[in-house]
């Protein structure tokens, strides 16, 4: 009995050499048959090979007067941002009826008059409390503030 796996091992190692033998002389024999290219492929991939030569040799000056990683070479600086003034709430002044005060209020950088009622909103300030000469306000994300009517 083992004599027989003996044998069938023999036999499918055989077979299996057979088979890699084949699969290799496949995939040779049409490498065998490849031919150059025309002349005609060779001379124009020449030519584009004489203009890639062309354009390196302008580039080259520029390459070799100002080197890639020369400490002198350093990016352009982008232009500042100018600074601008954050906006403020002036009071200008507090009108009175006895029994309601309305703020007379505008932003610094208009010259815009804006009524405003306890409670109201302009941009992000609430107005808390209006006194006789002054005015409380909250900014959002700070603290509450006093403004007094501007001269």
């Amino acid at each position: 009995m083992i004599d027989k796996l003996l044998t069938l091992d023999a036999k499918a190692s055989t077979i299996v050499a057979g088979v890699i033998a084949f699969f290799v002389l496949i995939l040779w024999f049409p490498v065998g048959l490849y031919r150059a290219p025309s002349s005609n492929i060779s001379q124009a991939a020449d030519r584009e090979l004489s203009s890639y030569r062309e354009a390196l040799r302008e580039l080259s000056p520029v390459i070799t007067n100002r080197p890639v990683f020369d400490r002198s070479r350093r990016p352009v600086q982008a232009p500042e941002a100018p600074v601008v003034a954050p906006v403020t709430l002036q009071l200008v002044g507090v009108l009175t009826d006895g029994r309601e005060r309305i703020a007379l209020v505008r932003l610094s950088n208009s010259p815009t008059l804006y009524r405003l009622k306890d409670g109201d909103t302009l941009l992000d300030w609430t107005v808390r409390r209006i006194n006789e000469q002054d005015i409380v306000i909250k900014k959002r994300g700070e603290s509450a503030q006093t403004i007094g009517i501007a001269n």
